[in-house]
């Protein structure tokens, strides 16, 4: 007869093709099979889908993804049915703040460990604008618990794609990148983690009373290829069944008090690496504490791969304490015993098998025992002594004898002794019977009912789900599969079609929605086909109806065709597509209507669209509309033709409306642009179809010009159609706006400049006797012009009057033109001559003016010639001075005049040495002085830089204003004409590759107008480029036919350029400007400025700035919309088509954003959103229209 645990195992093994049947927490569950499952993520550009395919024991059941949408898809599968659990979404594109994040943290912390979940994004799951929507306890956690590494790096419409078991590594996991295709996980052979069915062995306790011993063997294919399990409960075999290990690791877990067996699961990892992920999921999931036995039978290991992985072994080295694990060999016998959380208490592999043991004590029980009844306390009468005990039980302390006659009680309730027999009023009713109070006799417990125990009043009723037909039976049976029991039932009922019951039910179970069960007495329901559909309870499964779809297998009712699709049969399994240029209005009729000209569908449409503005469709059976091409526009829906654009209005193409030109520009008929007015032609209207020249006297200098602007005084232009007036030269002048021609400097003016709108007149002492006169001309010394004269012998004599009051000058001015009294050689005047006192004079005429030189005992000047004075200018006395002052010596030569003083005098001191000199009135005239017995001393002649007397106006140097510098040279180099440095030396010419020796900052300061090459260091064979100013004409003398004494003008620019030797030719250019009267004053040219007083030279407009106008103290910033990428800059560049500027200063202009377009030249700004179905990238003048059936929305950088 076969054992009760042998028949019940062996019919758990024959119905596990079909369904794995157990109880957990009273609740009846079976596993759908192995579990194969492929998901797929597709990002918004790469199919904006989710999709998720289950097969269970290789049969597709299908999937239903409507439930997916935007964000984060997540599937949980039961680990003990390999069912879907659970399945939600979480949009975390939609929310900023990161609540949906922190939902879905909390959500996947709730999932229970070794849980397989399937995490997949449809559209996106990321914003666009930067911000990060994943928050960082989501990136730490899914990186911690589910191993995922590329989670944290999800971007903007991203695919991604993740299976995993919570606690244990990732199965797959995909990460592909927006528009680069879509992202697969799959996962393959997934078994269910099933406890034992609730099958009572032959000896198994319901709580620890007796030493558990195990015995386990293994052996691999070589060694026998096996694995048994044999488990003793206090020295007596318990039967194990160990039937179902086979190849890999056999898992046996046991209870942790009441050592009953908890489950068991068979790991094939030679088979798949996937094994040893749900292995390690399935020990996460057992309880702590528990004992567990691992057994290998055949190989866990594969021959040329390693399938355990290490996440597996480092777990159970670190939870286990098993050490072996790691390097287990192909075929190698492994064995293993231990708790849960502690040292292993066994571990062995090898190459022959192995055995494992180990027994086990049961932990120390309370006082009383629950399964034992306790005894009623029994008076010991006193006569008797306190009986010896033979035999305690292990689990009560022994009693303790005192010497007392009277026994002391035990704390502790003691059996009473063997040997002494207990008084019963009523007979002992064995189990199975009770006592029936009152009648003196046992009687046997009734069929539904009964008692475990000896001498007990009452039966027990069986519990729910379990029965008893017999009379007095001490235990109930467990309901048999396909059956119910009901608490207190003699007979077990069978379960009727459309419900089923497995074992120990109580009550049968419905088939739930999409299942049936045609037949009676069934373990479990079968799932519905696709195309069909149950409802709870039912005994078959009912066809679609037309209309109506169901796709997956086990649905409790069939899904309506969507607008646009249809289904013309019953128990379809999908609707069919309307095709592309039809629509399905009503899918129930299944009515398919035909889109004309002028509308369009794309397939699976319920009605025919119209075509947008700026499209067409001239055919009827359209798929999509067309849009309008360049130079065409269409602003009526449901058009089925374009129309041509008009002259002075532009039409891009695909366009419901036509621009007009905006002034300066213009457009002929058909247009797909507005062309921008030529230089020398205006227009000052929109929507103008040509432009306007402009006429002599005025000129448009750029395109787009609105109006022709007038030629300002001093400048013309003779031509019509003319970008820029032409400055007068020199010589010449303009008065007038709109001028045509200049004007010739008449006599008695001077034009020295070009651009020149009124002549200068000619200083006093000065003429100019013919018209186009450059420069006036200067009277001979000591002779003015009266009058306008064309005759130098025409100046007449004239004295220069001398001042009556002269300015002070400033402390600054030149020291040495002070006078410095000399009293050691100070000669002596005659008393006839000098005055014994002197008056002196108001203040305002302190400063007098001093003969420049005195006569010697030499003749005097002839009395035809008046005596040349200079002023020299006396400090003016404090003004806490005495209204008057003794008079003083008066110096008679100045020190810059004096003779030279005899060897034997002494030294003149110092200017620190010498006093202030006191304010003295001065005659207008000095007597000549009495020689002294001093050598005869001659006066020092005038300085060279100075040859002939100051006129009474200027009696010092100016000081230069902001805007002008001192010049130091004739003529000067301008920076601003050279190429590379202002200051660039060459390293020296060896006559074979090297460049001639040149600095261009170190010309003669006194450069004279003639051209000589051999001093500039230009060797024979150099290009030489001479620009005339005046002409705009250019010579150019090659090789050696260089100019030697070439004469050059003011202003005209020499290019230099080098390459006798063959090499890459290298240049600059060299600007004269003058002439400059040495000492003076002279303006700042344009694109210079100097913002200080008196220096020497002008500073170079920096990056971003310009000056338009000479003599000027600082330079201008450009305005928004223009820049200047140059110094010395005279004018700012506007900012090209595709770019824009909004501040000022600027160097550089910005490319327009992706998304935008910038159409105008000197945009400030960029507003212009792309529309739909067009797009831009960076820098774009215009939007690009989408092609290849591709859209866009507003503003977009791609289509899609």
């Amino acid at each position: 007869m076969m054992h009760p645990r042998e028949a019940t195992s062996l019919f758990i093994r024959i119905t596990f093709a079909f369904f794995v049947i157990f109880m957990r927490g009273g609740e009846a569950a079976v596993c759908l099979g192995e579990l194969d499952l492929s998901a797929t993520s597709a990002g918004y550009l790469d199919g904006n889908t989710a999709s998720l395919v289950l097969s269970y024991d290789s049969v597709n059941t299908g999937h239903d993804d409507a439930w997916m949408s935007r964000g984060f898809n997540i599937a949980v599968f039961d680990k003990t049915t390999n069912a879907v659990e659970s399945r939600v979404t979480f949009d975390l594109y939609a929310s900023a703040s990161q609540t949906q994040s922190d939902e879905m943290l909390s959500f996947l912390q709730s999932v229970t460990d070794g849980s397989l979940v399937v995490v997949l994004v449809k559209d996106t799951a990321q914003s666009w604008d930067g911000n990060d929507h994943i928050g960082a306890e989501l990136k730490s956690y899914m990186a911690t618990t589910f191993n995922a590494t590329n989670f944290g790096s999800i971007a903007f419409r991203q695919s991604y794609a993740l299976v995993a078991f919570k606690g244990g590594p990732a199965i797959a996991e995909d990460f592909v990148a927006a528009a680069a295709g879509a992202a697969v996980g799959t996962a393959q052979g997934i078994s269910c983690f099933l406890p034992l069915p609730s099958v009572q062995p032959t000896h198994s306790p319901t709580a620890c009373s007796e030493e558990i011993a195990l015995a386990g063997t293994s052996a691999g294919f070589q060694d026998g290829n096996s694995a048994s399990l044999s488990v003793s409960y206090g020295g007596v075999d318990s039967g194990y069944n160990d039937a179902w290990m086979s190849r890999g690791f056999n898992v046996a877990v046991f209870r942790a008090i009441e050592r009953s067996e908890w489950g068991y699961s068979n790991f094939d990892t030679y088979k798949t690496p996937a094994k040893s992920t749900e292995m390690l999921s399935y020990l996460l999931g057992i309880p702590d504490g528990s004992l567990v036995v691992i057994l290998v039978e055949d190989t866990a290991q594969h021959w040329a791969d390693s399938n355990i992985g290490a996440d597996l072994t480092a777990y159970m080295a670190s939870v286990f304490g098993a050490t072996q694990l790691d390097g287990l060999g192909f075929r190698e016998s492994y064995g293993f015993v231990g708790y849960k959380g502690r040292n292993s208490i066994m571990e062995a592999k090898g190459g022959g098998s192995v055995d494992i043991t180990m027994s086990a004590r049961c932990p120390t029980p309370s006082p009383t025992h629950s399964s034992m009844p306790t005894p009623s306390p029994t008076p010991v009468p006193s006569p008797l002594p306190t009986p010896e005990p033979t035999h305690l039980p292990t689990y009560a302390p022994s009693p303790v004898p005192t010497p007392s006659p009277t026994p002391r009680p035990s704390p502790t309730p003691t059996p009473a002794p063997t040997n002494v027999p207990t008084p019963s009023p009523t007979p002992v009713c064995t189990k199975g019977n009770y006592h029936m109070m009152g009648s003196g006799s046992c009687l046997y417990c009734e069929p539904g009912k009964y008692q475990a125990f000896d001498n007990q009043n009452f039966c027990d009723e069986c519990p729910a789900g379990q029965h008893q037909a017999s009379y007095g039976a001490w235990e109930c049976n467990m309901c048999s599969l396909g059956h119910y029991c009901p608490q207190n039932t003699a007979r077990e009922i069978e379960c009727t079609a459309g419900s089923y019951a497995a074992t120990s039910a109580s009550v049968c179970t419905n088939c739930t929605a999409g299942r049936y069960q045609p037949a009676v007495k069934q373990t479990a329901c079968f799932a519905c086909r696709a195309g069909e559909y149950a409802v709870v309870g039912a005994s078959q499964c009912t066809l679609c109806a037309a209309g109506r779809y169901q796709s997956a297998g086990g649905q409790g009712e069939c899904a309506v065709c969507a607008a646009g699709w249809y289904a013309d049969k019953m128990g379809e399994t999908n609707c069919t597509a309307c095709d592309a240029g039809f629509a399905c209005p009503d899918s129930d009729d299944n009515t398919i209507v035909l889109c004309l000209a002028g509308t369009y569908s794309p397939a699976a449409s319920a009605s025919c669209i119209e075509c947008a503005a700026g499209h067409y469709s001239s055919t009827s059976e359209s798929t999509e509309c067309t849009e309008c091409p360049a130079g065409q526009y269409q602003e009526v829906l449901g058009s089925i033709s374009c129309k041509t654009c008009v002259a002075g209005y532009s039409c891009k193409g695909g366009d419901f409306s036509f621009d007009a030109c905006a002034p300066g520009e213009f457009s002929a008929s058909g247009a797909t642009s507005c062309s921008a007015c030529q230089a020398g032609e205006a227009n000052e209207y929109s929507g103008s179809s040509d432009c306007t020249t402009c006429t002599p006297g005025r000129v448009a200098g750029f395109g787009n010009s609105i109006v022709c602007d007038d030629c300002v005084p001093g400048k013309y232009q003779v031509d019509p159609g003319e970008a820029n007036c032409i400055e007068c030269p020199r010589g010449y002048y303009q008065d007038n706006y709109v001028a045509t021609g200049c004007k010739p400097c008449p006599a008695g003016f001077e034009c020295p400049d070009t651009n020149m709108a009124e002549p200068d007149p000619c200083d006093e002492c000065s003429f100019s006797g013919s018209i186009m006169s450059r420069f006036c001309t200067a009277c001979a010394e000591g002779k003015c012009a009266i009058a306008t004269i064309s005759d130098p012998d025409e100046c007449e004599w004239r004295p220069t009057p001398l001042p009556s009051v002269v300015p002070t000058p400033p402390p600054t001015q030149n020291p040495t033109i002070l006078p410095t009294p000399i009293p050691t050689i100070s000669p002596t005047p005659k008393p006839s001559q000098v005055p014994s006192s002197i008056p002196t004079p108001p203040p305002s005429l302190v400063p007098t003016p001093i003969p420049s030189s005195f006569p010697s005992e030499a003749p005097t000047a002839p009395p035809s010639q008046e005596p040349s004075f200079r002023p020299t200018f006396i400090p003016t006395p404090p003004p806490t001075l005495p209204p008057t002052l003794p008079p003083i010596p008066v110096p008679t030569l100045l020190p810059s005049l004096a003779p030279t003083p005899s060897p034997s005098l002494p030294p003149s001191p110092s200017p620190t040495q010498l006093p202030t000199p006191t304010p003295t009135p001065l005659p207008t005239q000095l007597p000549t002085p009495v020689p002294t017995s001093a050598p005869s001393l001659e006066p020092t002649p005038p300085p060279t830089y100075n040859p002939t007397p100051e006129p009474s106006s200027s009696p010092t140097p100016e000081i230069c204003d902001t805007g002008y510098f001192r010049a130091t040279a004739l003529f000067s180099v301008v920076g601003a004409c050279t190429v590379v440095d202002e200051c660039f030396s060459s390293p020296g010419y060896d006559g074979v590759t090297n460049y001639p020796e040149l600095e261009v900052c170190s010309f003669s300061p006194l450069f004279d107008g003639t051209l000589n090459v051999t001093d500039w260091g230009v060797r024979i064979g150099d290009d030489m480029i001479i620009r005339d100013f005046d002409t705009g004409t250019q010579t150019t003398f090659a090789g050696s036919s260089n100019p030697q004494d070439y004469p050059v003008t003011f202003g005209d620019e020499i290019d230099w350029r080098s390459d006798t030797d063959g090499s890459t030719n290298f240049g600059f250019r060299i600007c004269l400007d003058g002439p400059q009267e040495v000492g003076q004053c002279a303006p700042c040219r344009e694109g210079y400025f100097q913002d200080e007083r008196n220096q020497n030279s002008c500073d170079a407009c920096p990056l971003g700035q310009y000056q338009a106008n000479p003599a000027s103290p600082s330079c201008s910033l450009c305005a928004p919309g223009y820049f200047q990428d140059f110094v010395a800059a005279t004018g700012c560049q506007s900012c090209n088509p595709g770019t824009f500027e909004g501040n000022e200063g600027s160097s550089s202009c910005e490319d327009c954003p992706a998304g935008y377009e910038c159409p105008d030249q000197a945009q400030t700004t960029y507003s212009d959103l792309c529309s739909p179905g067009t797009y831009s990238s960076e820098g774009a003048s215009a939007c690009s229209t989408c092609a290849g059936g591709k859209t866009s929305g507003v503003g977009a950088s791609a289509c899609f």
